[in-house]
């Protein structure tokens, strides 16, 4: 064998042995990295329990704290154009000073505080034992907050019983997602869904609904999605689904300007979708920023 085919011999079997201690190494350390990870995870799940067992004794201690140790509620519609509700409302104590009158607070939460500045004053109706009840006439305009008060001679003691959200029940059932999905200089591609969960009552389903599209304050195009939106519902959830996709065109409204940022113009693209129900009441969506 000539001295460069025992040299070329010789690299290669370097190289095969080079290659095979990494191989090796690269084995060990994947198999301590797996090891590793797996001691992670068995980290990760115990204080995973921990936190658990930690969260049921809190709540554990915070229940044999409360007064009010069962309550329940039911809202009934009064009227078909769901203006008010007969709100029948039922609670246990744990315990109770003899000589207590017990009474209900109840007072309209800010909207925007979500605070409530004034409360009126009912008395509970004393059911058997510990149990009592409560009729209230409230509107669909407000969300409530409602508090058990008792007083004796000794004093007072309170607890807050339960928030009945009428307004934001009403409102909510109601989502509109309106967004741009393409942009150019020449046009605007966007596309609105509206979905309403009408709970079966024909007075909630959707009256009327339009889209107008803004460029800063400038009306671009107004569209009247009672004539052009497709429409579907689900039989079974009482939902029912609006839905549009339009192009805006942009040249004309560019021409006009000698020296625009096109980022910007983008920035300032909005929709706004307005809908009324059956029963007369406005509900507002808008697109966010591109």
């Amino acid at each position: 064998m000539k001295k460069r085919e025992k040299v070329i011999a010789l690299v290669i079997l370097i190289l095969l042995l080079t290659n095979m201690m990494v191989y090796s190494q690269v084995k060990h350390l994947k198999q301590d990295l797996n090891q590793v990870h797996q001691l992670i995870s068995n980290v990760e799940n115990r204080f995973n329990s921990i936190d658990n067992h930690i969260n049921r004794t809190l709540n554990n201690i915070e229940r044999e704290h409360q007064w009010i140790i069962d309550k329940d509620y039911k809202i009934i519609n009064q009227n078909d154009a769901y203006k008010h509700a007969k709100v029948s409302m039922t609670w246990m104590l744990r315990e109770l000073e003899k000589g207590s009158q017990v009474s209900v607070l109840y007072g309209v939460e800010d909207q925007e505080t979500r605070e409530v500045e004034t409360w009126d004053k009912v008395e509970a109706i004393e059911k058997d034992g510990l149990n009592y009840g409560v009729n209230l006439d409230l509107s669909y305009t407000n969300n409530y907050v409602l508090q058990v008060v008792a007083e004796n001679n000794h004093g007072v003691k309170s607890e807050k019983l339960q928030e009945i959200d009428l307004y934001d029940r009403l409102i909510e059932r109601i989502e509109i997602d309106a967004d741009f999905r393409s942009m150019s200089s020449d046009k605007a591609e966007y596309r609105v869904d509206i979905s309403n969960f009408y709970r079966g009552e024909e007075q909630l389903k959707i009256n009327s609904a339009k889209a107008n599209i803004y460029l800063g304050n400038q009306l671009l195009e107004a569209v009247n999605l009672n004539d052009e939106a497709e429409k579907d519902q689900m039989a079974a959830g009482d939902v029912e689904f609006w839905t549009y996709s339009g192009t805006v065109a942009l040249k004309d409204v560019l021409q006009d300007k000698e020296v625009y940022d096109l980022e910007e113009i983008h920035r300032q693209l909005k929709i706004k979708v307005t809908l009324k129900d059956h029963l007369g009441m406005e509900y507002k969506g808008e697109s966010r920023e591109w």
